[in-house]
């Protein structure tokens, strides 16, 4: 635990602070390290979706007390940065009940130490007449509810399952979750937390520890390059027990608006098992078709859940000018006019539609002269193909998708790559991996960016050709540097946002 020092800190604004009977929870809380100038932002809600923040400023210390009428267990998540602290971050999630108050002292965290499981020191006591106890309690179930979702996604997960041994896959999920909820099982008999508590915190212990086994094994098909399973006897276990995750841990049977998955992970996830599902048996979906439609689990899930997964999701596309995205967008308002009242959906209606309306009208201009489609009488499928249609000049590659924003957030950067590529007559080349090839979409996004180069749809074939010569893809952008030999000579090439070291980088692998 922190210092006693902190605790009295603490302590010293409570006392400072007289509780109303009116006030049926109280929350304090510290930031160590505070820059004395943000507000912070905090979700308070008896639904699990935190939408529409509010904002709270600390003293100098990083002090600050919400006080608030509650009639039922509610959700608290508070997470904070300071100004120009890009890699710090503080963060606390509290169920907080009636006539209880609450504290915490944050310190600050890494995002770099994502594996570590983290929480701040938090205390609570009852209130009871407006009189308070002179001491804090410890409030150990709030402390691993916290730590138990340490915010690590997707492969960083890979340590806990060792998926070789698919058959001990199930019991081992099973053996991590009993374990975990003895811990609040002997809280409950102990009177430290009560049964409300503990049904919301197993809850959401048993259906994170599933999500965490489940987006392990889907990387064995989604990222093969990673998980470096090859036994096709193995993989083949390892569906079956995908498989057997969903089947034990449904949407339909819980109370999913209290799970702290319930708008994004478990959900997409959940999706993913559905599109891959046919005549009740599993096999990997195509990336075609990764996920199936929200509209699939509309009526297992409650009305909320839906509402906001579908509207994060359709935020989303029209954040990354997926184009018609606004018209989506319009109609999925216009039907849900409460979502408009919401944060995001007041940015969707007044920021984001309109960016994506302006995007989709330049999107129709003609195409310029200077856009060469390499694979318009058939698809580029071998990497000298590729050195056949552009002979003898030196290449920057890039590997894109419309559908992802990263690589897209790269194209602000053009005039000042272009014009560099053009002074030392280097050849830009686009390369699209598309998981719904649509070439009329795939035209109109180069047409709105104006990506002048070379272009063409990347095939399963000219990718593992190409791995042939060391030009592996692991991600998305991609980029990599081919001199005038046809050697790739840079495979990791820093992004055009770097244009420094980029252009550096380039004259030194080109001998410029």
């Amino acid at each position: 635990m922190r210092s006693i020092n902190l605790l009295v800190v603490i302590f010293l604004i409570a006392a400072n602070n007289v509780v109303s009977q009116n006030h049926h929870v109280r929350i304090e809380g510290q930031i160590i390290g505070y820059d004395g100038i943000s507000p912070v932002r905090y979700y308070l809600s008896n639904e699990n979706y935190f939408r529409n923040p509010i904002f709270i400023q600390p003293d100098s210390l990083g002090r600050f007390v919400i006080q608030k009428n509650i009639n039922q267990l509610n959700y608290f998540f508070f997470h904070f940065r300071n100004k120009n602290e890009k890699e710090i971050f503080y963060e606390c999630r509290l169920i907080v009940q009636p006539e209880k108050n609450y504290s915490f002292i944050c310190e600050p965290q890494k995002y770099n130490d994502a594996m570590i499981p983290y929480s701040p020191d938090i205390y609570c006591w009852n209130i009871q007449d407006g009189d308070r106890p002179g001491f804090y309690k410890i409030d150990l179930g709030q402390m691993y509810y916290n730590m138990f979702d340490n915010g690590t996604m997707g492969s960083l997960y890979h340590e806990e399952w060792d998926l070789y041994q698919p058959d001990s896959l199930l019991i081992k999920l099973n053996q991590k979750s009993e374990h975990q909820v003895a811990l609040y099982t002997e809280l409950l008999n102990k009177g430290e937390i009560d049964s409300a508590f503990f049904e919301v915190a197993t809850l959401n212990v048993k259906y994170f520890n599933a999500y965490r086994l489940a987006v392990t094994i889907s990387d064995v098909w989604i990222m093969p390059q990673k998980s470096g399973i090859k036994d096709s006897l193995v993989v083949n276990k390892l569906y079956k027990v995908y498989d057997d995750i969903f089947r034990e841990y449904p949407l339909e049977s819980v109370e999913f608006g209290n799970i702290w998955l319930s708008e994004s992970r478990y959900i997409e996830e959940y999706l993913h098992y559905l599109a891959g599902l046919k005549d009740g048996k599993f096999s990997p979906p195509e990336e075609k078709s990764r996920y199936s439609d929200i509209e699939e689990i509309k009526n297992i899930i409650p009305r909320e859940v839906y509402r906001n997964y579908k509207m994060r999701k359709i935020a989303s596309d029209v954040a990354t000018l997926q184009l018609e995205s606004s018209k989506i967008a319009k109609d999925f308002l216009n039907e849900n006019p409460v979502m408009k009242q919401t944060t995001l959906g007041g940015m969707l209606e007044n920021e984001l539609i309109p960016r994506s309306e302006a995007f989709d009208s330049i999107s129709g201009r003609s195409l310029s002269e200077k856009v060469i489609f390499l694979d318009e009488n058939g698809p580029i499928q071998s990497f000298q193909q590729l050195l056949d249609s552009i002979r003898n000049k030196p290449m920057f590659l890039n590997f894109w998708g419309t559908w992802c924003f990263p690589s897209r957030n790269q194209f602000k950067y053009n005039h000042e790559l272009t014009s560099f590529l053009k002074k030392n007559k280097i050849a830009m080349l686009y390369i699209a991996n598309e998981y719904q090839p649509d070439r009329e979409n795939w035209k109109k996004i180069i047409t709105a960016y104006n990506l002048e180069g070379y272009h063409f749809m990347l095939t399963d074939d000219f990718k593992e050709d190409m791995e042939k010569y060391g030009g592996e893809v692991t991600g998305y952008p991609t980029y990599m540097i081919i001199d005038s030999t046809s050697k790739i000579v840079e495979k990791k090439a820093y992004w055009p946002g770097d244009d420094k070291k980029l252009f550096k980088q380039l004259k030194e692998k080109l001998n410029l």
